[in-house]
């Protein structure tokens, strides 16, 4: 019996001694000596499971009490602690019953099972969590689904109940400070939130890839006890909604903060979080609605990026033309900053409080060679096109012209490099249009007499109707329609996820309506732009109007045709993907004489078809 109470409280005895440890349960084997008893023998064996139990809840607390293991198993451990106290008290009781001669073995065996189904509680867990080598929130889940399993068994919940809420109070002082403070402090690693330091805001207007409100902060699921895995999305964006707030150096003192204490009722969980999550999202959306005036930014942007004010576009193409028409390497962009200047203070840009945010910015590529860099972005061909030298040579300003914008923090979260960059692609396209519809409107033509005069101001006209629709429909169709549409529902946002959320919907409902997604369709389109700036350019240098003038003129008109026939045959394929593009069809062929010339081209391969067909 003196054997046995050593070992109770972890001592091996002269005749009960520990042997290796099971690696498969994790249990200790105990040796009883031979010489002794069957009965007696029979009866300690009995009696074994408990300093099984209490060697692995020692061990336990010995591994897991190390700082490495965080502070919820220190919580964990000192819970543990506590609950073994009664076991040492009883083994005190029972070896001052041996002195005195009290204590028999069947007496023994009845006294000890009070505290062995304790015991052996405090055991099972301490085996779980060794086994799936747990810390922080993953501790947590283990406890709480013991304490739910433990329902009908009062004092096994009881138990797990204590240790659940003991083991709690760390991790739930981690994320008071989170969803009250917006401050992360784990040292250990434990809590759900995830913070990524090499993410930096800083970034947000550099690198088009970067990601700073997914990435910065995010949610392990590993560390995330089940009973907040229903709010796990509300826990994130409190934190970071105030996050952000700090940063704008505006002190966050939320009036509903309260100690957060273990239930087993989630609901309790889930009103907590609420309410921060409400105080925070609102005191967000305020600061960026109000002291930084988001919706006057994007206004802003608007104005310039897609020309929503254009008479400032006019002035500084009329006084930045010769320098625009030059080679990109031989623009000079300071001179076009102040020409910019000078046409935003004398148009009605002069009372947009943002306009010296606007920047002028020559890209080294055209619009289409951006388009691709864009869509193979995070692709297998993103290397492949980093590697290849861009051609300047043959790069105009007007190609390489684009505008930049400068935001700061925490408007950069909307207005990121990613989201500039989508408004560069809507700016190049628009403005490209606009340069070639000036070109076509101020070409002068001399044609007076001859017989070429009238077919040089059709195609010229046919041009500039296609140019000025394009335009058109772009504008009015798509991107107004567009605007409206997220002004109105931007006044019912309640958070800024919804705020991002509409604003990259407005920008990618903008991109594909004005083809700007569908390589194959802006290219059809650019060459056809292209096209009339040749146009454009022979008209202004042809002297005669016989000869390789006609030549020439038969050629533009073929090709233009073919282009236009491509691109309203390409539209009209896709048009189920790109219903709003229907619009712009109807500009173009408002007569149906395109429609005609398509249905006869493809009654014409068709019969082709057929003839090879038969013909095989």
């Amino acid at each position: 019996m003196e054997d046995f109470l050593y070992c109770m409280e972890g001592i091996p005895g002269q005749y009960i001694v520990p042997e290796e440890k099971n690696a498969s349960t994790g249990r200790w084997r105990f040796s009883v000596d031979d010489s002794l008893d069957l009965s007696m023998k029979a009866l300690i064996k009995k009696m074994l499971p408990l300093c099984e139990d209490f060697a692995i809840v020692a061990a336990f607390r010995q591994e897991k009490s190390a700082y490495a293991w965080g502070m919820v198993n220190h919580a964990l451990c000192a819970a543990m602690r506590e609950l073994m106290k009664g076991h040492l008290l009883q083994v005190c009781q029972l070896e001052e019953q041996l002195l005195t001669g009290e204590l028999t073995l069947h007496k023994l065996w009845s006294q000890v099972q009070s505290t062995a189904a304790s015991l052996q509680l405090l055991a099972s867990i301490a085996t779980l969590v060794t086994k799936g080598q747990c810390k922080g929130g993953a501790v947590l889940s283990i406890l709480h689904e013991q304490t739910i399993e433990s329902v009908g068994n009062p004092r096994k919940q009881e138990v797990c109940y204590y240790l659940t809420q003991a083991a709690c109070i760390p991790y739930f002082e981690l994320l008071e400070k989170w969803i009250y403070k917006g401050i992360i402090s784990d040292p250990y690693y434990e809590f759900a939130v995830e913070e990524d330091e090499s993410v930096q805001r800083e970034k947000l207007q550099q690198d088009y890839n970067d990601a700073y409100w997914d990435q910065r902060y995010t949610i392990r699921q590993d560390r995330l006890p089940v009973f907040l895995e229903k709010v796990a999305d509300k826990l994130l964006s409190t934190g970071k909604y105030l996050n952000v707030i700090r940063q704008c150096g505006c002190d966050v003192n939320c009036p509903a903060a309260g100690q957060i204490v273990y239930t087993m009722k989630e609901r309790e969980y889930a009103e907590q979080i609420e309410t921060a999550y409400n105080f925070a999202s609102k005191m967000l959306l305020d600061l960026l609605m109000r002291e930084k005036d988001l919706m006057g930014r994007l206004r802003s942007v608007k104005h310039y990026f897609l020309l929503d004010q254009a008479d400032f576009m006019e002035q500084f193409l009329d006084i930045a033309d010769a320098e625009l028409e030059q080679n990109v390497y031989d623009v000079n962009p300071t001179r076009l900053e102040s020409l910019l200047e000078l046409s935003l203070r004398t148009s009605i840009s002069n009372i947009d409080p943002y306009k010296d945010e606007l920047r002028v910015e020559l890209l080294p590529f055209d619009l289409v060679s951006m388009l691709f860099k864009v869509i193979t972005i995070e692709t297998k061909l993103e290397e492949v096109y980093k590697k290849e030298k861009e051609d300047l040579r043959g790069l105009t300003g007007i190609e390489a012209f684009s505008f930049d914008y400068c935001v700061e923090w925490p408007v950069s979260l909307i207005l990121s490099r990613k989201v500039l960059t989508n408004y560069q692609l809507l700016f190049r396209h628009l403005f490209y249009a606009k340069h070639v519809e000036r070109r076509l409107s101020s070409g002068i033509m001399e044609y007076k007499r001859g017989v070429l005069r009238l077919p040089f101001h059709a195609l010229r006209h046919r041009m500039l109707h296609f140019v000025q629709n394009l335009q058109y429909y772009m504008m009015l169709e798509v991107i107004e329609p567009s605007w409206q549409e997220l002004s109105s529902k931007m006044q019912q946002v309640t958070n800024v996820d919804d705020v991002l959320k509409l604003h990259n919907e407005f920008l990618s409902s903008c991109l594909k309506d004005c083809m700007l997604t569908d390589p194959e369709l802006l290219d059809v389109g650019h060459k056809m732009l292209v096209q009339c700036v040749r146009f454009s350019n022979f008209l202004q240098v042809v002297t005669d109007e016989r000869g390789d003038a006609g030549k020439m003129l038969r050629r533009f008109d073929s090709k233009f045709s073919n282009l236009l026939l491509a691109l309203l045959n390409k539209i009209t394929n896709t048009a189920s993907y790109h219903l709003n593009l229907r619009n712009l069809v109807y500009r173009l062929d408002f007569n149906g004489f395109y429609t005609e010339k398509l249905e006869h081209l493809t009654a014409e391969k068709s019969m082709r078809s057929e003839r090879d067909s038969s013909g095989i």
